[in-house]
Formats: C-alpha cells, sequence, structure tokens
C-alpha cells in the first residue's frame, strides 16, 4: 500500500471483546479503537462501528477489532 495518506476512509470497524456476562461497557472498550483512528485519519474519514461482547475468542485474546479501509490511488 505504500502509505496511509492512501487511506480514503474507513469504512466500517468491528470490535469483538470478550468479556463476561455481567459487563456491560463493551462500547466504552471500543471508544479506544474509535478514537485512534479518528487520530490518524481525521473526523471526516471514521464510520459505523459494531461492537459486541463474547464468550471467548480464538487462542485466548480479549479483543479483536477489524477494520475495514477504503484505499484511492
Amino acid at each position: 500500500m505504500g502509505s496511509l495518506d492512501r487511506v480514503a476512509k474507513v469504512v466500517r470497524v468491528g470490535v469483538y471483546l470478550a468479556t463476561y456476562g455481567d459487563f456491560y461497557n463493551q462500547p466504552i472498550v471500543a471508544d479506544a479503537a474509535s478514537e485512534l483512528l479518528r487520530d490518524v485519519f481525521g473526523e471526516g474519514k471514521t464510520s459505523v462501528r459494531s461492537v459486541f461482547g463474547v464468550a471467548s475468542l480464538p487462542l485466548g485474546v480479549p479483543v479483536i477489532l477489524e477494520v475495514v479501509f477504503e484505499v484511492g490511488n
């Protein structure tokens, strides 16, 4: 890709968090990812976000962040 300057926008962000049944602050935890993407790419280049609390994730990781970018020339 060469440079992050080629990122036209962040199309979609999916955040998966391994949490217990009585934890309801998944969106607050995911805010850090949204803030980082906003800081790197700018306010107008961010898009929708989905946040999911799940019982477990592969390999025991606590968080999976899925990001889809639109890349220009």
